[in-house]
């Protein structure tokens, strides 16, 4: 979940001090929402080679 954080950071909130926290949440989920269900997924890190619950699905 942390790299999708970092995403969303990155993305939906750079460049801009947050004034409200609720607003930023907002806009934060709002983010998360519009994107595909892959790209949330390979934002998650979980499409990875690498991905360490991987072995276990």
């Amino acid at each position: 979940m942390d790299h999708l954080w970092k995403s969303v950071k990155g993305r939906a909130l750079a460049n801009r001090p947050t004034e409200n926290i609720d607003i930023s949440a907002d806009e934060a989920c709002h983010h998360i929402i519009g994107m595909s269900r892959h790209q949330r997924l390979k934002a998650a890190g979980v499409l990875s080679d690498n991905f360490r619950l991987a072995e276990y699905s």
